[in-house]
């Protein structure tokens, strides 16, 4: 993009798990083309875990570092497919008029990518795929070989940034699409190069207390809101896990999402002998079955989550956070003189008002 293409608002989606050096790049980055808006995912990541931190930390990392504004993506979607992942992600960017959408990938340009999109929605790309599935090969495997895309999707960030092309196309949502090409570690990788670590990295290095790997690798006013005390750790619900899922009937796992192939079945009669949730997990997954798949499944019956969101936009947009150069001077203004009017209009009342009531109201609902 050059820089005379100044664009209104740019979207990042991600999970910032936790916030580090590549995710302060890429919004700085995208700075340079407009203000940043961030679709971020709560308290539970696609990996079928609880994330490293609560997620208003990770949001003021991130609004600490140049992000603007900070949304978060509702759980059904954060912990869900990269398809439903990135459609959460699109829908809400597009509901919030976003113009473009940036994000990292490894082979760092974006024509490729959105080729890839094209090929994988050609009309005779279904019958290929199918046609690869009925040989047993993984889904994964069947998609690459049937759009003749080579290793491109291999790579989990320009598998991801394909997503959220697909997702765009699908759902109408008219954003232009910018890459950056991601550096140093690997997403998997537990190294640390140039500056950079990937998440799993960084999330065993702050769990086990090492704040000079973590020092080098994210932004200092970040790593201050990562202390040990404050950590989250998914183990802490493994039995909590165990005791929801003995209470529930094969009915009950009917209904979660992105079920496929009998998965169901085979998780409830785990559920009957697992004494661990790393039992539980090894003993439903397969070849075609990913054990983050099996995790998101068991996390799902757990959370009480079923498939009516899946695949589905989000209903809703939630702020989690925003600096104070997005509120904008004008807009503070303006509801500085709305929340002083108020005040001033509880002494109206037969009954005064106290102050503050803008702040602290909660909005109404109605059954109608």
């Amino acid at each position: 993009m050059k820089r005379s293409e100044i664009l209104q608002s740019i979207g990042i989606i991600a999970e910032f798990n936790p916030f580090h050096n590549g995710h302060k790049a890429l919004i700085a980055e995208a700075r340079r083309h407009g203000a940043v808006m961030c679709v971020m995912s709560g308290n539970f990541v696609q990996r079928g875990e609880a994330a490293i931190a609560e997620k208003r930390l990770r949001a003021k990392a991130a609004l600490l570092n140049g992000a603007d504004l900070v949304l978060e993506l509702p759980v059904p979607y954060a912990m869900s497919t990269a398809q439903n992942f990135a459609l959460g992600g699109v829908s809400i960017l597009a509901a919030m008029g976003c113009d473009a959408l940036m994000f990292g990938s490894e082979c760092g340009e974006i024509e490729p990518l959105l080729r890839a999109a094209d090929r994988l929605t050609a009309a005779d790309f279904q019958t290929r795929l199918a046609k690869n599935l009925a040989t047993g090969m993984s889904f994964a495997a069947a998609r690459d070989q049937a759009a003749d895309l080579g290793d491109l999707l291999q790579s989990p960030n320009n598998n991801l940034g394909v997503e959220y092309i697909l997702a765009a196309k699908n759902s109408g949502a008219n954003f232009r699409f910018f890459t950056v090409k991601r550096i140093g570690a690997a997403h998997h990788s537990r190294d640390l190069r140039e500056g950079f670590a990937s998440g799993a990295a960084l999330r065993e290095h702050l769990s086990a207390g090492d704040m000079d790997f973590c020092r080098q690798a994210m932004p200092e006013n970040a790593l201050a809101l990562f202390p040990r005390e404050v950590l989250a750790d998914s183990a802490r619900l493994d039995r909590a896990i165990l005791a929801v899922l003995r209470q529930k009937e094969e009915k009950d796992l009917k209904n979660l999402p992105d079920l496929s192939e009998g998965i169901e079945n085979k998780l409830f009669s785990a559920i009957g002998v697992a004494t661990c949730c790393e039992e539980l997990y090894n003993m439903v997954k397969t070849k075609r079955v990913s054990h983050a798949r099996v995790r998101r499944l068991v996390l799902s019956a757990f959370l009480g989550l079923d498939d009516a969101f899946f695949m589905k936009p989000p209903p809703y947009v939630r702020v989690l956070g925003m600096s104070r150069a997005a509120a904008g001077a004008e807009a503070e203004k303006l509801f500085g003189m709305e929340a002083r009017a108020t005040d001033l209009f509880g002494l109206c009342l037969p009954v005064p008002m106290r102050c503050g009531l803008e702040f602290t109201a909660k909005m109404i609902k109605t059954e109608c």
